[in-house]
This record gives structure tokens, C-alpha cells and sequence, in this order.
């Protein structure tokens, strides 16, 4: 036999009053010890306090299908003991462990195989109904089929966050102002009556069900059959008759492990850039993901743009790098009326992005160079801050006016996502409410969407790359769907060195890394403060420790720089050579110190 696996799982059971009516949990803990090659985790099997059982009695055995790449295996583990540990002997890992998948046992589900469905909504003891007064009485036929005692009805601008996260409500009419901010403007369904239920995007455990009534007679016509109807997520009516119903597909079983399998790429099999163009030139959009800081990213960027302009198209590239608000400043240095460094200053790139010019620099000269429209895409960086630590709801009048028309947040796989992100930051951020940081990045992609959505809109004859993280566009959830909503333009997305997954890309793009000119440093680690830039730290290798810097400087001139921020510093280091030599002026304590500093790699 070969490397043995052991398999080893956490249960956690509890049971109420009855055996015969058991209401059973079951929560596995499995984790992977890479070093030894094992999962490993601990079985517990807990009562109810008030209750006694006879643990003897109650032989459990729990199906538990274990996926590997050619097929499935399903093993029964048996639990007598309140706790005990579980072995199963496995020749290799597996890719998926789930429990009861075929739902053998008498249990509770687990809330990722629960559906949003119209019973569970019509099963609340009270609802929030969102209806613009001049169309309640068209819909209260349904509402009131819905059989929900406590209704507490509101306008669309009456609705709180509060109440949004901490209820399930209905929203009355796809033309409601509250739909087109968290689900994207809806198209009107020409069925008489259309409904679906979605899972609360804010709180997992409340539902959102999205009613459209073309007229009260077609209400009317529905509401003594909707209460059968209870089981599904989405339904559609006509004349009174049913012309859809769908359940949304959720797991079956217990999900417990869940890894991609191991993939082989056949060396002589890859596809070149220039293979891939082909396909790539069939669509109007194509999105270049990147990892910021890799030179060889935009490299690959750089040659897709020549090659679709060499190919005679007319073009224009969006870059998440530049913010909307700047586009004047763009224009304007592409037109010629200001040079780089001006363009730089007024963009304030180093203080909105931050990532070295050097990376981006060669893109941006070809840009101008041949004329091909750079497209500011992002949202003002101050806004979307104030969005992840408050919440949209707590922006001024005058800043929800930059906000995008439509907003949605109904895309579980994207809340999933960004939740392990989120998870794995939190103690490290000062941002502390989920939600918050689930409508930050729901509004970074939603403006670089819209963005996009105004440039193609206007210059309908243009094909757009747009060059963003791999972060808003891989699985397509960020930018790309939020901007096939808005124009049902096809599109293709590519991104550079990402674990290769069903569904991340239309293309991943595998590089070797290159090492591009990088600006010059200083070695000095700095905190702006109201008296200026204040050294923190110095490195003992740098120019600066050579120079004689020291912790508690305030950098005030640089290569004949005024200095007042580290966009300031980073600007002058742009224009700065290695090996020539410069002045820095620093105040310390209540002198002024002049010093020659000469810049060198370390």
C-alpha cells in the first residue's frame, strides 16, 4: 500500500428532547498537517445539559464521502463516546470531504445548504416592506398573501443600514430606488408578476425578496396560489399561470475540506501571448490583471496594447492606478499643455497610488506617444476610506453624489471571498465592520465599472483594455460583470500568476519575474506629521546613514525639493540618479542641517 493518510474528524452533535424528532448538528473541525501528511481534528458528541442519554445507546454512524481525482470514496464513521478520536486509512489526500451528502441522517442543515426561498421569508414574524407610497395598493395583494403578521412598511429613502442588516424585507417594484443600490439597475420583467429571494448580502441569517407587479390585476390573479409556492427561490407569473420556478443550488452535505486538485500543464502544450491575441481581439473589453509591484506584469500589459493598436483598432486603456477625479489632469498631459513632473504632482500619484512610476511609466509614454486615451477609472481614494471604516451611509450629500447609479451586492462567491480577506487582515486594519468593507470594495469595482461603462458609451467605436489587480477581475465578479450589466458587451479577462482554478480567468498568464529600473531610495522609514516628514528609521546600509540622517530629521528640501509628504519625497527620488550627487536639508531639533547624499543600491 502506498503513503497511508490518516483522516481524522471533529464532530459536534446535539440533540434535544426526542430521539425520534432529533434536531442534529454536526460541525466538523478537519485540518491538514502538511508535515506529516495527515488530517487530524477530534470527535465530541454533546447532549443538551438538562438531558441524559446513553451514549452506548446511540451507535452514530456518519456517512462521510471523501473526492480525490478519480472519483469518490464513501466511509461511515461510527461514534459511541462523548469523545474519541477517528482514524481513516487513506492512500493519498483528498480534494473534498463533505458529511452526509445524500442526507442519510436526521439533522439540522447547515446554513451553506439552505436556499433562500419564499417559505422562509413567508415563515418570518415580522417584515420590513420598501414601497413607494403611490404603489403600495398594487402590491398589497401579495404582500398581504404573504401571511407575515408584524409588516412595517417604509419608503426607499426612509430605510436605515440598521434596519437593512438586522431584518429581512422585501423591496416592491424593480423601478425602487433601494434595488438599483444593492442588486444593480434591474431590467423591467415583462411578466406580470416576477419574484426572487436572495440571502441578505449584510446579515447571512435575514433574506431580501425582490417583487415586481406589472399591474394589480395580474396581483390580484397570483396571490391565493404564491403561499404553494413556497419552496422556491425565483418565480414568474403571467395571466395568473406560472412561467418559471428555480431553486438556487446550494451544497449538498457538510462541506468540511475543500482544496483544488493538483493540475499539470504540459510544457509544450502552453499557449504564447501571441496565440492567445486571436481570441482575445473578439471581445470589445479585455481586462490585463496584474500583481502591482511585478515589472514583468506590465510588460505583458504593454505588449497586448501594441499589438491591438498595431492591429488597426481603436483603442483606449482604463487604469485603476489614476482616480476620476484627475481625468482633466490626464488630458492634459497627454494634449501637452503640462510635463510629467507637473502631471505627476496634479494627479497626485504618488499620493493616491503610491506603486513606483518606473512600473507604469513605459505604459503611459506609449500612450501618449500614439495618442490612445488613458481612462481614470478609480473613485476618490478619501471616499472609499471613509466607506470602510463608517459605511456609504454615513458619506455627506455632496459624496453620495460621486457615487456609481447602481450598486450590487448579491454575488455570494464575491462577499465569500472577501470575507477570507477580510478575516485575515482584521486585527491588522483599524477598518472593524465587515459590511463596511464589503461596500468598500462593492464601490471600488462599481465606479471603475461605470467609469468604463461612460467611456465605451460615448466612443462607441472603441475597444478598451482595462488594467487593474487581479483582485477586481479574476472569477470576473469584480469589474467585468459589473460592467457587462451595465452594457452587455462581451469581454475576456487575463490574469498574471494566480493559482490556476475553474472559473478564475479566461486566461492566466505565467511569467518570469523581471527585475525593471526601479527609482532611487533613501533607506529611511518616514511619518507625516504636522511639523513635516519625520524620520522613523533609518537603514544602516543606506544613502541616508550615510549621509548622517537620523531618527527624528524632518526632511525638508531634497535635490532642491520642497519636501512636506512622502508624495514629495518619492517624486524628487523619481527624478533623482544613482550616483549623482545631491543636497538634503533636514531640521533637527531647532537647526537647520544641509548634507551631501549620494544615492546608491543596497
Amino acid at each position: 500500500m502506498g503513503l497511508i493518510q490518516k483522516l481524522i474528524i471533529g464532530v459536534l452533535v446535539c440533540l434535544p428532547a426526542t430521539a425520534w424528532n432529533a434536531d442534529l448538528h454536526y460541525a466538523l473541525d478537519v485540518k491538514i498537517n502538511t508535515s506529516e501528511q495527515k488530517i487530524s481534528g477530534t470527535a465530541r458528541l454533546i447532549a443538551d445539559a438538562d438531558k441524559k442519554i446513553t451514549l452506548s445507546v446511540l451507535n452514530l454512524r456518519i456517512p462521510v464521502t471523501l473526492y480525490f481525482d478519480k472519483g469518490k470514496i464513501l466511509r461511515l464513521v461510527e461514534l459511541k463516546d462523548s469523545k474519541k478520536n477517528i482514524s481513516l486509512k487513506l492512500d493519498e489526500l483528498p480534494n473534498k470531504v463533505v458529511i452526509d451528502e445524500n442526507y442519510t441522517l436526521m439533522r439540522q442543515l447547515a446554513p451553506e445548504e439552505i436556499p433562500p426561498v419564499l417559505a422562509t421569508v413567508m415563515g418570518k414574524e415580522k417584515l420590513i416592506v420598501v414601497v413607494s407610497a403611490n404603489r403600495r395598493a398594487i402590491y398589497q395583494p401579495l404582500i398581504d398573501a404573504l401571511g407575515v403578521e408584524n409588516i412595517t412598511y417604509l419608503t426607499p429613502d426612509k430605510i436605515t443600514f440598521t434596519q437593512m442588516k438586522e431584518n429581512s424585507f422585501l423591496i416592491a417594484g424593480h423601478e425602487n430606488a433601494l434595488v438599483d443600490m444593492m442588486f444593480g439597475k434591474q431590467h423591467i420583467p415583462e411578466d406580470g408578476v416576477r419574484l426572487k429571494v436572495y440571502q441578505n448580502p449584510y446579515n447571512a441569517a435575514e433574506l431580501i425578496a425582490l417583487l415586481h407587479v406589472k399591474n394589480k390585476a395580474e396581483a390580484k390573479a397570483v396571490h391565493q396560489k404564491i403561499p404553494h409556492y413556497g419552496k422556491y427561490t425565483e418565480l414568474a407569473f403571467k395571466d395568473g399561470r406560472n412561467t418559471l420556478k428555480a431553486i438556487a443550488k446550494t451544497n449538498n452535505g457538510i462541506l468540511v475540506l475543500s482544496r483544488p486538485p493538483t493540475r499539470a500543464l504540459k510544457p509544450d502544450k502552453l499557449a504564447t501571448l501571441d496565440e492567445i491575441l486571436p481570441k482575445l481581439l473578439s471581445s470589445r473589453i479585455i481586462y490585463l490583471g496584474e500583481k502591482h509591484d511585478q515589472f514583468a506584469h506590465h510588460i505583458n500589459q504593454l505588449q497586448v496594447i501594441k499589438k491591438i493598436h498595431e492591429a488597426g483598432y481603436e483603442l483606449a486603456v482604463g487604469m485603476e492606478m489614476f482616480q476620476k477625479p484627475f481625468q482633466q489632469v490626464v488630458n492634459d498631459y497627454f494634449s501637452g499643455r503640462i510635463d510629467e513632473r507637473i502631471f505627476l504632482q496634479k494627479s497626485e500619484y504618488f499620493k493616491r497610488w503610491r506603486y513606483d512610476y518606473t512600473l507604469y511609466k513605459p505604459i503611459i509614454d506609449y500612450l501618449k506617444q500614439q495618442n490612445i486615451p488613458l481612462v481614470a477609472l478609480n473613485i476618490k481614494g478619501d471616499i472609499n476610506s471613509k466607506v470602510a471604516r463608517e459605511g456609504i451611509y454615513s458619506l455627506s450629500d455632496e459624496r453620495k453624489k460621486q457615487l456609481p447609479s447602481s450598486m450590487d451586492f448579491s454575488n455570494e462567491q464575491y462577499r465569500d471571498d472577501l470575507n477570507k480577506v477580510f478575516t485575515l487582515h482584521a486585527e491588522q486594519e483599524e477598518i472593524q465592520d465587515f459590511n463596511y468593507f464589503l461596500q468598500a470594495q462593492t464601490l471600488w469595482d462599481e465606479v471603475m465599472a461605470e467609469s468604463a461603462h461612460q467611456f465605451l458609451t460615448n466612443n462607441p467605436d472603441s475597444k478598451m483594455v482595462i488594467l487593474a489587480g487581479n483582485g477586481h477581475v479574476r472569477h470576473k465578479y469584480g469589474i467585468p460583470e459589473r460592467l457587462y450589466r451595465r452594457n452587455l458587451e462581451p469581454f475576456m479577462v487575463v490574469v498574471q500568476d494566480e493559482e490556476i482554478e475553474d472559473g478564475i480567468a479566461d486566461y492566466v498568464l505565467l511569467t518570469t519575474k523581471l527585475k525593471g529600473k526601479e527609482s532611487p531610495k533613501l533607506g529611511v522609514m518616514v511619518e507625516e506629521k504636522d511639523q513635516g516628514l519625520v524620520v522613523i528609521g533609518v537603514n544602516n546600509k543606506s544613502p541616508a546613514k550615510k549621509a548622517g540622517l537620523q531618527e527624528g530629521d524632518i526632511i525638508k528640501q531634497f535635490a532642491g525639493q520642497s519636501i512636506k509628504s512622502l508624495a514629495d519625497l518619492k517624486l524628487a527620488l523619481f527624478y533623482s540618479e544613482i550616483g549623482s550627487p545631491l543636497k538634503i536639508q533636514v531640521k533637527r531639533a531647532d537647526k537647520m542641517l544641509d548634507k551631501d547624499i549620494e544615492l546608491f543600491h543596497f
